[in-house]
Formats: structure tokens, sequence, C-alpha cells
């Protein structure tokens, strides 16, 4: 469990800084970077949830 503290950490940092990008230069008025903005967070969340998926299992083996 020791090693989501720091995965837990960039996400927490990662969607903080890309909140004040977005937020900054209005950038989510605009369709494509609203999609973009998505699937980045998709794909960031897919590989979250399978790191910590993967951890669980590993602990439980």
């Amino acid at each position: 469990m020791a090693a989501l503290i720091p995965i837990l950490f960039f996400m927490m940092v990662w969607y903080l800084v890309w909140k004040e990008i977005f937020h900054k230069y209005k950038l989510l008025t605009n369709f494509f970077s609203r999609f973009i903005a998505s699937f980045i967070t998709s794909i960031l969340s897919i590989i979250f949830f399978g790191g910590l998926l993967a951890a669980i299992f590993r602990n439980l083996n």
C-alpha cells in the first residue's frame, strides 16, 4: 500500500495543474481541447486503477 501514496500524490498534482491551466487559458470553451482533456484523463485513470488492482492482488498473494 505504501507504493500507492506517490501515485495518489502524482494524480492529485496532475489534476490541480491541469485544472489551473484550463481555467487560466479558458481552454474548456473549446470542444476539441475538452475532448483531449477527457481522453488524457481517461487514459490516466485506466492506468491508475489498473495499477491499483495489480497492487491489491499482489498484496493478496
